[in-house]
């Protein structure tokens, strides 16, 4: 793993590369290959995605699946249970922190926040030409995002941008995790082919806490 970090508005951003191993990265993209044709089309009835103000439109132009919608049984899904790795944050009953943990919360107190998500969901989001996300905060405590795509890679764009100073270009099996009120958004999608589902595909996790 690799770990980079930044900070808007004195909040924190964690980007980790190659945070899921082959493995697991094997598990998560295989299962979205079975569920991408059950995408539901732009349509914020299904995605949950943030609306304008003023018009009350869709601020995202993307494919979406809430996947604790499609599972009653969080045990039925590969990728239901291999991103419990993003909460398992302790190495032992004594609370010792895992070394990645461990590293967010040393460089900024907000990721102790972590300790305390008792809840999270899971979207699936797949982002192809001309799509992408308006600015717009998350109804959650931390989002958490991790982007894959086939290589070879047949897009551009699919950045995240939370400043002029601080963009995230979107790679493959890269996670970010974020103060879910930090405004964000998704630049336009490029495709460089007509190759299906060859497009900007992110697991997006929020957690909560509930009371």
């Amino acid at each position: 793993m690799k770990i980079s970090h930044y900070e808007v508005e004195r909040l924190p951003i964690a980007v980790i590369d190659n945070f899921f191993n082959e493995d697991e990265y094997n598990q998560i993209f295989n299962e979205i290959d079975f569920l991408f044709p059950k995408y539901k089309v732009k349509d914020s009835k299904y995605s949950g995605a943030a609306k304008s103000s003023e018009t009350g439109e869709s601020l995202s132009k993307a494919n979406n699946l809430w996947l604790d919608h499609v599972y009653s049984d969080r045990e039925c899904s590969d990728i239901l249970n291999v991103n419990r790795k993003c909460w398992t944050i302790y190495k032992d009953e004594k609370r010792t922190k895992i070394d990645w943990f461990k590293e967010l919360t040393e460089t900024h107190k907000w990721f102790d926040f972590m300790r305390n998500i008792n809840t999270d969901t899971t979207l699936l989001s797949y982002y192809e030409d001309s799509d992408h996300y308006h600015a717009h905060i998350d109804s959650a405590l931390i989002t958490i995002i991790t982007w894959m795509y086939k290589e070879e890679k047949e897009f551009e764009g699919g950045d995240l941008i939370f400043s002029d100073d601080v963009q995230i270009e979107c790679m493959n099996n890269r996670t970010v995790f974020f103060p879910s009120i930090l405004e964000h958004e998704v630049s336009e999608i490029k495709m460089l082919s007509d190759k299906p589902g060859y497009g900007r595909h992110a697991m997006v996790q929020f957690g909560a806490i509930k009371l």
